[in-house]
Formats: C-alpha cells, structure tokens, sequence
C-alpha cells in the first residue's frame, strides 16, 4: 500500500511543483538578480499568507477533487469488468447524499447497494458520507494515504453506520 501511495504521491507533485514553483517566484515583489532574490520580510510574508498559501490550497482541493473522481472511475470499472452494464446495473449519482454509485440489483427485490467513495484522508469524509445514506444497504470503498487512518475504535464507528 506504502508504494502506492509514493507513487501516486510523485505522479502528483510531478504535476504540481512545476506550477507550485511559478506562482511563488513570478508573485514575489523584491529584487532578482537570476536565482537570486532580496526581499523585504514583510512584503515576503504578505505574500505567502495572501496570494500563495491560497493558491495551494486552491490547487491542493482540485487535485482532491480529481483523485476523487479517478477512484470512483476505478470503483466503476470493476462493475463494468464484472458485466455489470451503466444505467441498467449501476449509476453515478452526483452529491445527493445517496451515496456515489447505486449499484441495482436486477432480479428478485431489485434493491439496491448504495456505494460512498473516498480518497485522502478519507476516515472523516467516509463515516460522515456513509450517514448521510439513509438506506441500510451501503458499502464505504476508501482510498487512503495512511493505514493508521483506521483502527479498532474508528473500525467499530464505521461498523455503527449500518454499512457493509
């Protein structure tokens, strides 16, 4: 899992850093001189705080968002490897509070299996998701950074929720 993650960790910064690199030393006031820079400490702070630092956040939700995405992707092509159809067997439902996949059951009770994805940092956003779903048949898929995300006490709460 650890070399998962590191890999997924480089795919990411390789994509950031570069983007991370020019916003900090295109926005900085101060004097170049090449790789060089003098700049004042407080104009240096004002600019961290006020245009940087929102910057990375901003950047570091839509890599949050997209990772997301990515691994709901991944949750619906193994439906679709298991012959499962779009539309017919499974959706993606959106923000609803349903969950982020229904996976319906076509014979018999045609229940349904209410599926909540998350990634990074997920035990929060996973437990919450999964009670939001008022249905009792659900299931949390996480994709996580650190395994210590979990142990017994956060087990046994996710189990509470009702889900598979």
């Amino acid at each position: 899992r650890k070399k998962k993650n590191l890999a997924t960790k480089e795919i990411v910064d390789e994509i950031a850093k570069p983007e991370l690199k020019r916003v900090f030393t295109d926005g900085l006031p101060g004097k170049r001189d090449g790789e060089m820079l003098s700049v004042n400490v407080s104009q240096l702070f004002d600019y961290v705080a006020d245009d940087f630092l929102p910057h990375v956040t901003e950047t570091d939700n839509g890599f949050v968002s997209m990772v997301g995405r990515l691994n709901e992707e991944i949750v619906l092509r193994v439906l679709r490897n298991s012959e499962l159809e779009d539309g017919t067997d499974f959706q993606r439902t959106g923000q609803n509070s349903v969950g982020d996949i229904i996976v319906s059951q076509r014979f018999g009770q045609r229940a349904n299996l209410y599926v909540e994805v998350k990634s990074y940092h997920a035990r929060e956003r996973l437990l919450r998701g999964l009670q939001d779903i008022m249905h009792p048949q659900k299931v949390g898929i996480g994709f996580f950074r650190d395994e210590k995300e979990f142990n017994k006490s956060r087990t046994q709460t996710l189990i509470n929720t009702g889900a598979e």
